[in-house]
């Protein structure tokens, strides 16, 4: 945006000296090299701090990865892809399985199910992460659910 907004003060400022190339002392040529070289110069600054922030991001992203393994759930969910029909393109992990126990097959474990959803949810997506005692939850709660399932 502020890029735009210098082209078009330049072209405002252009268009005044074109009518009226005396009026209020224009600077004239030397005054629009200028402008343009300072825009160049923005958007120079612009693109590459772009670049830096994009390689931070996805090198913050990469090391988040490697220090987060996969959330035991992973396994419920395979599970379950294996059994109903998968989730639509677009559609929340939460929401595929509101959708799932919303059914007469898994209403029995809908609290369980979203107990496990909840944990994995922090697992992957709190900034803090789980504390371990809660991993270990998580963990067992799978476990048993698989056990359960009979797809251990």
């Amino acid at each position: 945006q502020p890029l735009l907004d210098i082209f078009s003060w330049m072209g405002f400022r252009y268009q005044r000296w074109r009518w009226a190339p005396r009026a209020e002392g224009e600077g004239g040529a030397a005054w629009y090299v200028l402008a343009a070289a300072f825009a160049v110069l923005l958007a120079w600054r612009l693109a590459t701090r772009r670049r830096v922030a994009v390689a931070k991001a996805g090198a913050a992203a990469a090391a988040t990865a490697t220090t987060r393994s996969d959330s035991p759930f992973q396994r419920v969910v395979s599970s379950l892809e294996r059994r109903h029909p998968v989730s639509s393109p677009g559609e929340t992990l939460g929401n595929w399985l509101a959708r799932l126990y919303a059914g007469p097959g898994l209403a029995a474990e809908r609290e369980s199910l979203r107990a496990m959803l909840a944990l994995h949810q922090r697992w992957r997506f709190d900034p803090l992460g789980l504390p371990p005692s809660e991993r270990k939850r998580l963990a067992d709660a799978v476990e048993d659910w698989l056990r359960h399932q009979g797809s251990a």
